[in-house]
């Protein structure tokens, strides 16, 4: 038996097949001209504005996808002529445009991603990029699953309206029920991608009782040892919402402050005399500061009666500190009166040391500490302190003598 070739449809004529064929060859002329007026005019522009950007999406081949998009736009200009044409299928037809636009589009926003995914990611430390390569997949299978869903719901002749009413509905549900999960996520992003927090800092959250070294950075999770040897743990999304300190930058500045209060007792604070000024005047510093405010005044010895020996001592803690190796001489120091409040007159003693590490650091300050408290009285100065159970014997008896 000789095979018949199947007719076409009474309704078909050769006219409605030169349309057809002039659709498709103004589509096609449409893409040709759309993606060269993108791929030239439209690249310089965004190369201009952004030029990392521009090259990401040039590697993409982003433009040509675009360009895609003309054709369908010449369909739809031509769909008043198709319909008296070709009525019966213009039903099918309408489903293959929306569905060609919708994978246009998904296929669009697929590389938009992949190029922001390579341009956010570029010179990034492994574990920051790893977290962000993690996003940006989760991304792209989402855009791919709703293409899906729309191609879907334009075959089965579904609104879209409904299927995206459908979409937020699920997502809002979604973020409810997993919104801790979210919340965690995104703010561990937040926090490696601003350098934040860093695996081995010095991470002290006070109000949770974290003060420790960090050990593991997790989207859920941040793990923290603290320095009794203790583990303890906190949400990401916790540091974005209360205080904390990170003790890590004093490590990248290489120094660490000192801030002491040295409490002098009130009724020890005198006028200079000559005796106390020769006394003085053998300590470093203590000399030239004197000379500098002889110079000043332009009086003799006994013109420097309005200072005292608080004066003399601060003189002298501050060479001490100019003098001192380990004190940086790029950064503040200074020994300040401060208001007294019932405990004596205190004295602010601030410092940068060059020695960051805690137990060097530690001692270095409490010798600096020390040598204060020791050198007060050789000023005439007694520093103040609460009376001990000693002290009230030791008056006890003298009164009773």
């Amino acid at each position: 038996m000789v095979p018949t070739v199947p007719e076409l449809p009474s309704s078909f004529t050769l006219d409605d097949l030169a349309l057809l064929l002039a659709v498709a060859l103004v589509a096609g002329v449409a893409y040709l001209i759309a993606r060269w007026l993108l791929t030239g005019v439209g690249a310089r522009l965004v190369a201009r504005a952004a030029p990392e950007l521009a090259a990401q999406l040039e590697r993409q081949r982003i433009y040509a996808s675009v360009a895609l998009l003309a054709p369908a736009l010449i369909v739809t200009l031509a769909t008043p002529l198709l319909r008296r044409r070709v009525s019966e299928e213009q039903d099918i037809l309408g489903q293959l445009l929306g569905c060609y636009v919708i994978i246009v589009l998904a296929l669009m926003l697929h590389k938009l991603l992949n190029a922001l995914d390579e341009l956010f990611t570029h010179e990034r430390e492994p574990s920051m990029a790893t977290s962000i390569h993690v996003a940006f997949r989760w991304l792209r299978i989402g855009n791919f699953t709703v293409a899906a869903i729309l191609v879907l719901a334009v075959f089965a002749n579904v609104q879209v309206t409904w299927i995206l009413t459908a979409l937020g509905v699920v997502v809002a549900a979604g973020s409810i029920v997993f919104s801790d999960m979210i919340y965690n996520a995104v703010s561990h992003v937040i926090l490696k991608g601003r350098g934040l927090v860093a695996e081995g800092d010095w991470l002290e959250i006070p109000a949770l009782q974290i003060n420790g070294e960090v050990k593991e950075i997790g989207p859920q999770l941040i793990l923290v040892q603290n320095w009794d040897n203790a583990l303890a743990t906190a949400p990401p999304r916790y540091l974005l919402t209360n205080s904390f300190r990170n003790w890590q930058q004093m490590y990248r500045v290489g120094t660490r402050r000192i801030l002491r209060y040295i409490y002098v007792d009130v009724a020890t604070v005198q006028p200079l005399d000559n005796q106390l000024c020769d006394a003085a005047r053998e300590l470093p510093g203590v000399a030239s500061y004197l000379d500098q405010r002889l110079g000043e005044s332009g009086q003799a010895l006994p013109g420097l009666a309005t200072l005292t020996n608080v004066a003399l001592y601060r003189a002298y803690l501050m060479d001490y500190l100019a003098a001192h190796p380990q004190v940086a001489k790029d950064q503040i120091w200074r020994v300040s009166n401060e208001n007294a409040l019932g405990q004596g007159l205190p004295l602010l003693l601030l410092a940068y040391l060059t020695e960051t590490q805690d137990v060097p650091f530690r001692l270095l300050d409490a010798e600096i500490y020390e040598h204060a408290l020791a050198v007060a009285p050789r000023f005439g100065l007694r520093v103040f302190q609460a009376p001990a159970g000693i002290d009230l014997h030791a008056r006890h008896d003298e009164l009773l003598d």
